[in-house]
Formats: C-alpha cells, structure tokens, sequence
C-alpha cells in the first residue's frame, strides 16, 4: 500500500512539474515568438505607414509589420501583424472603408479579442495563418520598442507542445464559458452518485481561478480535479485501488449529516478501494467533544475494522496511536487543516485526538495538544484529560456562578435548563463515551413543530369585516354626539 501511495505522489509531483515547464514555454512563446507564415497570399501593395483616422488613406508600399491595438483607455497592443490592400472582401464579407485587411505575426496577448470575431477565431491567440479585419485606426506603425521585443527563434517542436498544454486549450475555451456555465457529466463509477442528481457546472471565474494561480479554488474545481485524477488511476489499471467522494455530496450546506453518513457508507462498502480521497470534507472534525466522533467510528465498523482496531477505550489524554495488526492495516488518515489555526489546544486538534482514541492512524505530533509543556517539551496528561471531559467549562462555570450570577445564568441557560452542574460535565461525557463505543450509529432526531410567531404586521380583513369594522366606528361616533347633544339640554 505505502509503495502504491509513493508511486501516487510522484506520479502527481512529475505531472505538476510538466505542467509548469509548459506554461511558462506557452507564456513566452505566445508573448515574444514571432511565427512565419507559409501560405498566406502576400501583396504587393500596401506599407504600414500611419493611417489616416478617418480610414481615407490608402496603403501603397512593400507591407512591412506594423502593431495591432485594440480598443482600451489607452488602446493597448496585442500583436505585431502586416497589411495588405487587395481585395475588398475578407472571408466573404465586404470590407467597410475604415477597416483593412491584417495578418498576425506575432502575439503580445493571447487572451485578448480581435475586433472582429467570427466562428474559428475570437482571440488573438488563434488569429496566427489568417486573414483578419482590422480598424485602420488601431493599426500603428512598428515602434522601436516593438521591434527589441522580438524574440530569438524557439524550435518549433517546443511551441507546438506548448500549444497542446491544458491551459492554452483553456484560454482557447474561455470565450464559451464567457457565454455560459459548461455542464460535466460523469460516470456513476466515479463517484458512486449519478451525474444528474448532483449536477457540476464549470463557469467562466472558475476558469480563471485556475489560470491565475493565486486563489483558492472552489468545490467545482475540486470536483473537477478529482475527475480527472479518476481518469489517470484508469489509465493507469489502478482504478480498484483509488476511490474518491463526491464533494458536494458530503457538504452541510444542502446535506443533513444522516444523509453525508449514508452516502459514505454505502459507497466505501459498495466500491471496495484502498485508498479514499475526500476533498473539503469539513464538518465532521472539527466538533467541541475530543471524545471518538461516531461517524468516523462508524466507518471502522462499516470496513468490519472496529473489533481488530478498537482504538483508546479509556481517554486518558496520554498520546494514542493505533499499533498495525497481522492481518489488516489500519485505516490511514490524513488531517486537512485548510484555514484553520493551528495554535495550541484548538478544537481540530480535540477532534484529530477523538479519531485517534476511535482508532484511526493519522500522522501527529502532541506538541498541538492541550497540556503541552513548551518548557518541559512534553504533554501532561493530566492537563489534557481534563479538557477532554470539558473541565475547564466546568472551571468558567463555577467562576460565573460565584462572581457573576446572571452572566452564568445567561451563558448556561441550557446546561440549567437540563440540571447540568459544574461538578456532572465529566460523569456526562463518560456516559457519551461509552454509549458511542455500545453503537456508534447516529440516530435521526425527530423534527420539533415549528413556533408561532408573533404577527408585527396587521391581518389583512375582509370586506365584510372592514364593513362591520366601519358601522361600528360610526356607531360610536353617533352615540357620542348623542351624549353630548343630552348635556347640552340638561344645562
């Protein structure tokens, strides 16, 4: 197992470097490379000379390079390209009077659009062996700064394998995705879940999350990634060994935590892999409790694993790493920090301690736990027991209830409500110990009905009722200017 993992990891490690040898050859070869054109219809009429703005002025010499601008605040350079004047038509299209016809030589910027777009081309990047429409406006004469921007020749097996990279078939994509998100289907092999019930939509910022190189990348990408690694555990005869979890399956955001618990279940019983990769699975290692989180004991028992690893029976808070057994090894496990802070007795490291005493081996060191001594460069047990089973909430609720009464009855109000003192945290969570490891199953709560709440705004009534409420005012009405009328009388 550990050599396939090795074996893995330097299969990803040599693919990443590939990856980045050729984007960096794509990068200069489409900034600087000037590329010959074989086949292009070269005129003899027409030079670069500056062109009248108002598109009157006619192109008469040798076509010599020229810069190709396109419309910006300032207009900005995107190739080096020549004019020729015969013809007035371009790709079967008249020509309109301030516009000229352009080949392109040499790319400044590949992503950027060319005036004029049509079906084969619409960046600059793919307008190199074409006939191009052009205003004459942005059409300059080659500048000096222009011409040292050339580049020396680049052997052209390099630049064609630089054009066969993921990213410059990407840049080629981005105007599609520009118009709308692109829909990814996948086999239900893949990720035990079919492509429709959970459908996986690449859009156009997802695109550049992944060009430019300094965000965090969305779930969608991830999922991406994890398809795409699938397809060279294929290639490769390893698909029985590696198996991967559908990210947006096992999110809390849409999920309830039975269904995430069942979806695993099932598809690690059902698949049978080796090795699990389980991107953003956030939610369910970082918990308050350092006890053995049920649902990752529930996987030692759906992989028949929990009799042969039992794990920490008693916390003790002494440091617990499970020892491999002869026949099968234990489940392996890697902790994903992500943004989490990793400063001394954070509750991730209570969550990875509760995985440990469940069983699970995850590479760790105790400097993070609770208790640890910096001095003395050791764990005190005793110090990190005593957070286990919430003994410092115990502490701060006994400060409270002796120096500030009614900020402990407001901060507790549920530990009140429920007869919680102080001195029962650590018999409370003996007893969820010990009912985690008799059935690590989590149970479905039943749902509460819904409170009324209270209506702030007026019921809207009905006509009868606005009538009644109408007679009834005048009614009132009447009988005061009656009462009043008799007193008049009486004096």
């Amino acid at each position: 197992m550990q050599r396939m993992e090795m074996q893995f990891e330097e299969k990803l490690k040599n693919i990443r470097e590939e990856f980045e040898q050729k984007f960096k050859l794509l990068a200069r070869s489409q900034q600087q490379t000037a590329v010959a054109h074989d086949g292009v219809r070269v005129s003899t009429k027409g030079s670069c000379a500056a062109p009248d703005p108002s598109g009157e002025q006619t192109h008469t010499d040798v076509p010599n390079q020229c810069e190709l601008y396109v419309e910006d605040d300032p207009p900005r350079l995107v190739a080096i390209g020549r004019v020729f004047e015969d013809g007035s038509t371009i790709h079967g299209v008249p020509l309109q009077p301030d516009w000229t016809r352009v080949v392109v030589d040499q790319v400044q910027d590949a992503a950027a659009p060319v005036p004029l777009p049509n079906t084969e081309v619409q960046l600059v990047g793919q307008a190199t062996g074409t006939f191009l429409a052009w205003p004459k406006r942005l059409v300059m004469p080659l500048s000096a700064r222009a011409k040292v921007m050339r580049e020396p020749h680049v052997h052209d097996a390099n630049i064609a394998e630089a054009e066969d990279d993921p990213i410059s078939k990407l840049l080629i994509k981005l105007p599609r995705l520009k118009k709308h998100p692109i829909q990814l289907q996948w086999d239900i092999r893949v990720f035990g879940v079919d492509s429709s019930d959970v459908p996986l939509y690449i859009s156009l910022p997802d695109a550049l999350e992944i060009v430019g190189g300094n965000s965090m990348l969305n779930i969608s990408v991830i999922q991406l990634w994890a398809m795409y690694i699938d397809k060279l555990s294929v290639e490769q005869a390893q698909a029985q060994v590696y198996g991967f979890i559908e990210p947006q399956s096992i999110q809390k955001s849409g999920n309830t935590q039975v269904q995430i618990q069942q979806y695993m279940q099932t598809w690690m019983s059902e698949s049978g892999r080796d090795i699990y990769i389980a991107p953003y699975i956030d939610g369910y290692f970082v918990r308050k409790s350092q006890l053995p989180n049920p649902f990752l004991t529930q996987v030692l028992k759906t992989l028949e694993l929990d009799e042969e690893y039992e794990g920490n029976v008693e916390a003790t808070g002494e440091d617990f790493s499970v020892e491999p057994a002869e026949s099968r090894r234990p489940f392996h496990a890697l902790l994903d920090l992500g943004l989490i802070k990793t400063t001394n007795g954070n509750r991730v490291f209570g969550s990875l301690k509760g995985a440990l005493d469940g069983g699970f081996d995850i590479p760790h060191n105790d400097k993070r736990f609770a208790g640890f001594d910096k001095d003395k460069k050791e764990l005190d047990p005793e110090v990190h027991r005593k957070y286990i089973f919430d003994g410092h909430v115990a502490s701060y609720m006994k400060t409270l209830m002796e120096d500030e009464l009614e900020k402990h009855q407001s901060h507790f109000s549920d530990y009140i409500k429920r007869g919680l003192e102080p001195d029962g945290l650590e018999e409370l969570y003996k007893k969820v110990h010990a009912a985690i490891r008799a059935d690590p199953s989590i149970k479905k709560s039943e749902k509460q009905p819904p409170k009324e709440h209270k209506r702030y705004n007026l019921k809207k009534l009905t006509y009868e009722e606005r009538k009644a409420k109408l007679v009834a005012r005048l009614q009132a009405l009447n009988f005061a200017v009656d009462g009043h009328d008799d007193d008049e009388d009486d004096d």
